[in-house]
């Protein structure tokens, strides 16, 4: 008796046998299949950067579907709703415009492990150089064995007990697409060549392609890993509702309008800004519409700035309230950061053995 005519008088038993095994491998490779590159920064402070420039951070929680950032502490919305984490499904994450790991949002345990994963992107183990090669078998021989497999259940079905597979096809195609989809994965030689090493990403920001050096530590279909990378980043902090800036932006700033001597005298603009992170920023410039007027003083971490500023037309001074409506606050720094990016936005252009010191320049407004 051949294997076929075996096949096609038990064929009602193992339909079901793999019908169920089907069901159960789905499940197992859905719970499994995390993206390896979002999955390096799961349990860490991670800044999201959402496609209108605002930004989300808090623990990051990946899963096959999506992530959740937890927050610190609970957020209360201008609606009085309170939050304690921002959820991103399938088709808001593919929007994200990438997730920022900075090394100062870290605990000391956090930044000693990030600072392994880093000398592992430099020294990587024969395990990680051979895996990809692993993948790369897979994904040749994909096709192969899903025609074999499709042959396979062809042959079954002309049998004489081969009808109770019929209208099965794509269930029990599932099967070896499934096991061949959690081995195989986005291969590519060129990449392969810089994995461990510094190159240069051109990055669309802002309409706008920016150069972006760092450690390529590796790759999927939809996603670059980059570490040790040196972000400039510029901010533009809307002073409509200043209460709201310390938890965007750990910074407390408030804004008034005041007589400097006598009540005779033309009110001025009072700034206080105080970093209440570790960073430290530039304080820039005030501007508001057909207006600015420059700051450039340095505000150390934990630190305040308090200047006084006489130059603002009154149309533009801020409500009894501390609001300014028509006022942004333009600031910067430089961070240390490991970066996720989206590879519909981010494409490696340039291998490169030099410094990334000079990193990127990214606006934000807020």
């Amino acid at each position: 008796m051949g294997w076929v005519d075996w096949l096609a008088e038990n064929i009602f038993a193992l339909t079901l046998a793999l019908i169920f095994a089907s069901a159960l491998f789905s499940a197992f490779v859905k719970r499994r299949s995390r993206d390896r590159c979002l999955k390096v920064l799961h349990g860490n402070m991670v800044t999201a950067v959402l496609p209108d420039g605002k930004r989300v951070w808090g623990t990051m929680q990946v899963f096959p579907q999506g992530i959740e950032l937890k927050y610190t502490n609970e957020h209360t919305d201008r609606d009085g709703h309170t939050e304690t984490s921002s959820i991103l499904f399938g088709d808001q994450l593919n929007k994200v415009t990438g997730f920022h790991r900075y090394h100062a949002d870290l605990d000391e345990k956090k930044q000693k492990r990030r600072k392994k994963q880093i000398q592992k992107a430099w020294h990587p183990s024969l395990f990680k150089r051979f895996l990809p090669s692993v993948r790369n078998i897979a994904n040749t021989f994909r096709d192969a064995f899903q025609q074999s497999f499709g042959m396979t259940l062809s042959q079954i079905q002309k049998s004489p007990g081969g009808a109770a597979l019929k209208g099965q096809d794509k269930q029990l195609k599932k099967i070896g697409e499934e096991a061949l989809g959690a081995a195989g994965n986005a291969f590519e030689p060129i990449l392969e060549r810089h994995i461990g090493r510094r190159v240069v990403v051109e990055e669309l920001i802002d309409e706008e392609w920016g150069e972006l050096p760092g450690i390529l530590t590796d790759y999927t279909r939809n996603w670059l890993l980059l570490l040790e990378c040196h972000l400039q980043e510029r901010q533009i902090l809307d002073l409509s509702h200043p209460e709201e800036l310390e938890a965007a932006h750990r910074l407390k700033v408030t804004v008034s309008s005041e007589r400097e001597k006598s009540p005779s005298d033309d009110p001025v603009v009072q700034l206080t800004v105080s970093d209440t992170s570790d960073l430290g920023w530039v304080v820039e410039s005030l501007t508001g519409e057909d207006f600015e007027v420059l700051i450039e003083e340095k505000l150390k971490a934990g630190g305040k700035l308090s200047p006084t500023l006489s130059s603002v037309p009154m149309a533009l001074h801020p409500d009894p309230d501390g609001s300014a409506h028509a006022l942004k606050l333009n600031i910067r720094t430089t961070r240390e950061a490991d970066l996720c990016l989206p590879r519909a936005r981010a494409v490696v252009r340039h291998g490169s053995e030099g410094s990334v010191s000079s990193g990127r320049k990214d606006r934000v407004e807020n």
